[in-house]
């Protein structure tokens, strides 16, 4: 439900918005870029800093995400960190509480 129902997106995409808005970048080659982002997606998604994995495995997936809407143009770093965003708000870890 959450991962593609309307307000799922609609709430990956506010998400997107809010990191995106903090830190005024989509370049996702450069890692003294994309790392403060995905501090920052993370504490406000999760409450915690990303592991070394998981930042690695954000990045790369920006990366991919970002070729992949490359027809977008300019919208494709958005909607890549939008659908990290989707992801993130879809795991466990977010949906319920230990």
């Amino acid at each position: 439900m959450l991962l593609n129902s309307p307000e799922g997106i609609r709430y990956a995409e506010a998400l997107a918005l809010k990191v995106n808005a903090e830190h005024q970048t989509l370049d996702f080659d450069q890692a003294a870029t994309t790392l403060p982002l995905l501090e920052s997606l993370f504490q406000t998604a999760l409450h915690r800093s990303p592991t070394v994995e998981e930042s690695q495995l954000s990045s790369d997936f920006l990366k991919r995400h970002t070729v992949k809407h490359q027809d977008s143009g300019e919208r494709a770093g958005l909607l890549a960190l939008t659908d990290l965003c989707r992801a993130i708000l879809n795991l466990n870890e977010f949906a319920y509480i230990d």
